[in-house]
């Protein structure tokens, strides 16, 4: 298992942060006290990362699951709040409309549900009984699924599928 699981998560953003924070703070004199916090918040990362690796070390061995079937979850997890960024973003989801049957937060722009696949009503959708307005049909190359072009998220790289979370 190579690299950090958790290179990109908010406990390494809130340590850089406080390194930043700390050349600001230097004339006031709290710089130990914040050193003391950045060294002790690394040390807890690190503690975390060892221990993540270990269990999902553990789970390949036994065929729990995959490093694949770990990088799917880790994706479709990145893209709920809508952005591929390596984080997790609850508050773009606080206010987005819900799937009336899972109550999840859905793009009002798709015709079903990411995570039900409840259709979705098509109140607000501008040409929703318009038949030019109808979403073209693709299949994903790698699970073969056919699904609304809309339907897909897009990142810097290209579309993802919304049923296998590849590209």
């Amino acid at each position: 298992m190579s690299g950090s699981c958790l290179s990109d998560s908010r406990l390494w953003k809130a340590i850089h942060d406080l390194e930043r924070r700390l050349t600001e703070l230097d004339a006031e004199g709290r710089l130990e006290a914040l050193r003391e916090t950045v060294v002790a918040l690394g040390r807890r990362a690190e503690a975390m990362d060892l221990q993540l690796n270990a269990l999902l070390g553990l789970l390949e061995a036994k065929g729990v699951l995959t490093l694949d079937e770990l990088s799917d979850a880790a994706v479709r997890l990145d893209l709920a709040d809508g952005v591929e960024d390596g984080r997790m973003g609850a508050d773009l989801v606080a206010h987005a409309p819900r799937c009336p049957s899972c109550a999840r937060p859905v793009n009002p722009g798709r015709s079903r549900c990411v995570f039900c696949g409840t259709e979705l009503p098509p109140a607000g959708v501008p040409g929703a009984g318009d038949p030019a307005a109808r979403p073209r049909i693709v299949a994903c190359a790698r699970c073969g699924e056919s699904i609304a072009e809309r339907d897909a998220y897009y990142t810097e790289d290209g579309a993802v599928c919304p049923r296998c979370f590849r590209r």
